[in-house]
């Protein structure tokens, strides 16, 4: 079942979430980043990374850290710096749908391996 999200917590680490369905649900990663606004961000075409839109400027930073991704070939994705919890799931490729989507387990361990998280204490 395609149903897991990465979460990527700076100071403890990076751990796959299972949900409770395949669709993510904005309330989902609302309570899990804990955050007022949220960004998203297309690191590749199947990959999203949702995070505190403010967390560079409202502390989240020096209260729950801050990281960069980087590929298998050391070529940063996405922004320069990201601060807080954040998560990864899949782009939904249907133009009809506004949800993101989990990633099967096999997937998910397949990203957190192959991408580097600097400034993240423990991946996977």
């Amino acid at each position: 079942m395609n149903n897991i999200m990465i979460i990527i917590r700076p100071m403890i680490g990076v751990e796959l979430f299972e949900m409770t369905d395949e669709e993510v649900q904005l309330e989902d990663i609302h309570s899990t980043i804990d955050a007022d606004y949220l960004a998203i961000d297309r690191l590749t075409d199947e990959i999203e990374l949702w995070v505190d839109d403010e967390g560079m400027v409202n502390g989240a930073a020096n209260r729950l850290g801050a990281f960069s991704i980087f590929d298998a070939d050391v070529e940063r994705l996405g922004q320069v710096m990201y601060a807080g919890t954040a998560v990864l799931v899949r782009a939904n490729q249907d133009d009809q749908s506004e949800h993101s989507l989990g990633f099967s387990l096999e997937r998910a361990k397949q990203i957190v391996t192959s991408l580097s998280f600097q400034g993240v204490a423990n991946v996977f």
